[in-house]
């Protein structure tokens, strides 16, 4: 067996679970994260901390070693996926990852309803990391996520800051 590091970063990972290009083998548990555990993740990487290893199993798309299922909250079918990697460590800091930049319907342990998740970027420019990230139900959060209300506040939601998103908000709030 060859095992070789990748150094691949966050983003690249996020993106290879929306294209179901990484699933889960369907024996893992399943995501359990809260609120605020996604928050401390998201606030250990703000600040550079090492938030662990992921190890993925490099698989032939043809004979996959075991049954797959995608991340929670990205609704494919099992049997129509044709992965390239099978994720056997890191699932809830990369399903974490996932729920913040594409804002599934899914509701987080002990909740009731899915939440999205925002950046204060007044506080981040004042170092201020620990209190930058902020959560609200999605069903409360309708002005946070009207551009206007973001430009205002600068408070952003993390589906915007997803790489396909960035450039057209960073643009429009130029204008």
């Amino acid at each position: 067996m060859d095992i070789t590091p990748y150094d691949k970063p966050l983003r690249w990972l996020v993106e290879e679970v929306e294209t179901a290009e990484i699933v889960l083998p369907e024996f893992q548990r399943s995501f359990v994260w809260r609120r605020n555990d996604v928050e401390d993740l998201l606030i250990s990487i703000l600040k550079g901390y090492y938030v662990g290893s992921f190890i993925l199993l490099c698989i032939d798309k043809d004979n996959i070693p075991f049954a797959p299922r995608p991340v929670e909250g990205l609704e494919r079918d099992p049997h129509s996926l044709h992965p390239q990697w099978m994720l056997l460590d890191g699932q809830q800091r990369l399903t974490s990852l996932y729920y913040v930049f594409y804002a599934p319907k899914v509701t987080l342990r002990n909740t009731n309803y899915p939440y999205r998740f925002f950046l204060d970027l007044n506080k981040l420019e004042d170092g201020d990391i620990d209190n930058a990230i902020s959560s609200e139900r999605s069903d409360w959060c309708k002005d946070q996520l009207e551009r206007h209300h973001q430009f205002e506040t600068l408070i952003i939601p993390f589906t915007e800051l997803h790489s396909s998103r960035w450039p057209t908000w960073l643009r429009d709030y130029e204008k």
